[in-house]
């Protein structure tokens, strides 16, 4: 026995000490445990014991608290935090979603129904042509908020999954619901605790048990995606990075190359000059974002890292900006992505001469023959100035693979990108102004600072206006009218149309989006049916729907209590597919040598040469201009501007009937040389080369083209042309090739050629 270790008293005491130790570290564990659970829920472990018998109960309840709990916390990170955002939120807010029109709305959809929608975090809350304008975080939910929001989704949804314990049936249990029940989430710095109030009376083998509370933990660390989504909303917010950004991308893409974007600033001298179409310009900027916004990184996330390219200098610095160094605590176990996926975007470019984009100022030094200064050529100064006014949404994705045991959590959030005249929003209302013209009156730069103050609920936003009052029309609380129907018929068959969206506003009020029109299996009925805000006698309700032009109606009124019926029509779209005709015009030249013959007179003029052709694919291309012009602004149809190369993918033209203005361009980007002429005023020595040697070479230049209007003849368009075939044949007039520094002036005749060879060049419908 002295050779045990019992034996020994010094040993006695080491292994007394060990063991004392070993039980003050679990006591100290097992205390800290409690005391943390009781911080995060002090009643919630209480009074949980049950019955080894009924515990199976127990288990089942508490898993579909689980199950129902994960689907709540799933829609929260889906939408940005809002379960269901088309709904009217505990605070009283019904956000405005219109999936077709992201920067009208309070948030963005993946698809085009609205269910998909993600809340904007940070935004302009006014329309996008305002002057004094209103951006702001409001959307930015708090815990509190989620929590309440999970409670209801459970108390609703519980039933689902309990199925009414049948499941129980078959082993004997007979479970009975003495409640509806009441959950109570609690956000947690690890996790998302879901007590469930649930009076349970359970009997099996005549035994009764009575139970009512059941806790759930759910591996969800909702705090920390919280965080690290509002640390990235509010620093877009304070900082614009997304503007900076967008700002560097569209000056590093411009420049003096149709292919380019339109420079935010570039001279050159040029006979030739540089034209680009809006829509061809948005398209740009589609791909150019779709691209670039997913290359965004954010430092102290998970896998991001600087792009290097040590061999060019250049492009390592611009793909340097695409680092984002935006948090100043570790994230390293999220991944960070930003998605722009084509969402339509606001954009306004100016100057904008009808959708074509052109030089803002050209100085020009015409020859005036005779005389010896017209032997100095000198080419045309073109100054190119354009400012951008751009909104488009950037959906942020916050993802772990740790959360829900490995299955991972996601967490979306949608920020919106705003320029005005090529500057942040911050830029501009702080009174940075604009790159281009500036009217001062449009922002008080002089606001007193308790006026930069807080929204109606609560969160922070920058103000450089009067109070906006989308919020006020647009209440769930302004909603006071009868029932109000709207009916929309086709024009055409008056087919009754579904999925027509439809908006409300009041004068110079926000439009509000009332939903669309559906078929009612209750009322046996296709229509919208819904009450509407007060409006007296200056309602405007705005139609939209695919494959039919857009409607305004004016004048209309809407009061309280009182049931209206509006039934409209709505014109269908014709979608043809365009193909472009040249007819060559010859120059014939009456006077030209010897010059000194004439008073150095250069008299020619242009005919038809009777031929038809078609376009040079990757020497030619038309640009076409199509405006409707017999309805008054706010109800016109949209102009349209194609680029047409016959040997690309079909061009398509949309149609309603009406009166069309049309105007094609006709481009040449053929590379021409105007070579070199000797040109004398009275004797040999006396005598300059136009233009100088070794000539000019123009890279492209206005071959001609079309123009109908009210001078030349507007294109009347009606039911029987749109149904005549599926196919537009559009004549255009191709000028000659210039030989002389004079033939340049004949790209300015082409109005007069259209109306000189109208009866030739009717657009033709064809099969």
């Amino acid at each position: 026995m002295s050779n045990s270790v019992f034996g020994n008293r010094k040993a006695q005491i080491t292994v007394f000490m060990i063991i004392g130790i070993v039980l003050v570290i679990g006591a100290l564990v097992y205390f800290g445990i409690f005391f943390q659970r009781e911080a995060i829920a002090p009643e919630e472990e209480r009074g949980v014991e049950v019955p080894l018998e009924v515990k199976p109960v127990k288990d089942f309840v508490e898993s579909c608290v689980l199950k129902i709990g994960v689907e709540a916390l799933k829609l929260v990170g889906q939408h940005g935090g809002y379960i269901y955002p088309l709904e009217r939120q505990d605070d009283g807010r019904v956000f405005t979603i219109d999936p077709l029109d992201p920067s009208s709305s309070d948030g963005v959809s993946f698809t085009e129904r609205a269910e998909s929608s993600i809340v904007y975090w940070w935004y302009m809350k006014s329309p996008n042509s305002c002057n004094r304008c209103l951006i702001t975080t409001e959307n930015i939910p708090k815990i509190d908020s989620i929590e309440r929001q999970v409670d209801k989704y459970i108390a609703a949804n519980l039933g689902r999954c309990l199925d009414g314990f049948v499941s129980f049936e078959r082993s004997g249990f007979d479970v009975s619901e003495l409640g509806q029940p009441v959950a109570t989430t609690k956000v947690t710095a690890q996790d998302v605790v879901v007590s469930t109030d649930l009076p349970l009376r359970i009997s099996l083998s005549g035994k009764t048990t009575d139970m009512d509370r059941f806790i759930t933990h759910i591996p969800i660390n909702l705090t920390r995606v919280y965080a690290l989504a509002r640390e990235i909303a509010l620093t877009e917010a304070n900082d614009n990075f997304l503007e900076y950004l967008t700002k560097s991308w569209i000056v590093m893409n411009g420049g003096l190359h149709t292919n380019m974007l339109p420079p935010t600033y570039a001279i050159e001298d040029s006979y030739a000059p540089k034209i680009w179409i809006k829509e061809v310009v948005e398209m740009q900027l589609k791909d150019l974002f779709t691209s670039y916004v997913l290359s965004l990184q954010v430092n102290q996330t998970k896998g991001a890292r600087k792009m290097e390219f040590a061999s060019d200098r250049v492009i390592g610095g611009a793909y340097s900006s695409f680092f984002l160094n935006l948090l100043n605590s570790s994230y390293d176990d999220y991944s960070v992505r930003f998605y722009y996926l084509g969402w339509p975007m606001y954009l306004h470019i100016t100057p904008d001469d009808n959708g074509v984009l052109r030089a803002a100022r050209v100085t020009d030094f015409p020859m005036m023959l005779p005389g010896l200064a017209a032997f100095i050529a000198i080419k045309p100064q073109r100054e190119y100035e354009f400012f951008y006014d751009v909104s488009y949404p950037v959906v942020v994705e916050l993802r772990n693979k740790q959360d829900l045991f490995g299955e991972g959590f996601t967490w979306l959030l949608a920020l919106e990108v705003n320029l005005r005249d090529t500057r942040s929003v911050q830029e501009w209302f702080e009174g940075n102004g604009t790159y281009g013209e500036w009217d001062y009156s449009w922002v008080d730069f002089n606001i007193p600072q308790d006026e930069i103050r807080q929204t109606e609920h609560g969160a922070n936003l920058s103000l450089a206006t009067q109070n906006y009052t989308k919020s006020l029309f647009c209440s769930p609380k302004q909603m006071i009218s009868g029932n109000v129907s709207v009916v929309v018929k086709d024009a055409l068959n008056s087919s009754v149309l579904e999925d027509v969206s439809v908006k409300y506003s009041c004068g110079r009020y926000d439009s509000c989006f009332i939903g669309r029109t559906a078929f009612d299996l209750d009322n046996n009925a296709t229509w919208l049916l819904a009450k509407f805000p007060v409006c007296v006698g200056g309602g405007i309700i705005e139609l939209e729907r695919s494959g039919h032009k857009s409607e305004m109606i004016i004048d209309l009124t809407t009061i309280a209590g009182k049931d209206e019926r509006f039934e409209f029509e709505m014109v269908p779209i014709f979608v043809k597919n365009v193909t472009i005709k040249k007819l060559p015009l010859e120059r014939v030249i009456l006077y030209r040598e010897p010059l000194e013959d004439h008073g150095n007179n250069y008299t020619r003029f242009l005919q038809l040469t009777g031929e038809v052709s078609d376009p040079v694919p990757g020497e030619e291309s038309m640009i076409l201009n199509v405006r409707k012009v017999d309805e008054p602004s706010a109800n016109s149809f949209p102009a349209q501007n194609l680029v047409i190369d016959n040997a690309t993918s079909a061009s398509t033209l949309k149609l309603v009937p009406g009166i069309y203005e049309v105007q094609t361009t006709y481009i040449d980007v053929v590379k021409r040389t105007i070579l070199p002429e000797k040109r004398c005023r009275d004797t040999d020595e006396d005598c300059i080369f136009i233009p100088e040697t070794p000539g000019t070479t123009l890279d492209q230049l206005i071959g001609g083209g079309l123009v109908l209007n009210n001078v030349t003849g507007y294109w009347e368009v009606g039911y029987d042309d749109l149904s005549r075939g599926d196919k537009i044949v559009i004549n255009v007039l191709q000028l000659p090739p210039p030989l002389v520094i004079e033939d340049l002036g004949d790209m300015s005749l082409v109005e007069n050629l259209s109306w000189q060879f109208r009866s030739g060049l009717q657009p033709q419908f064809t099969r």
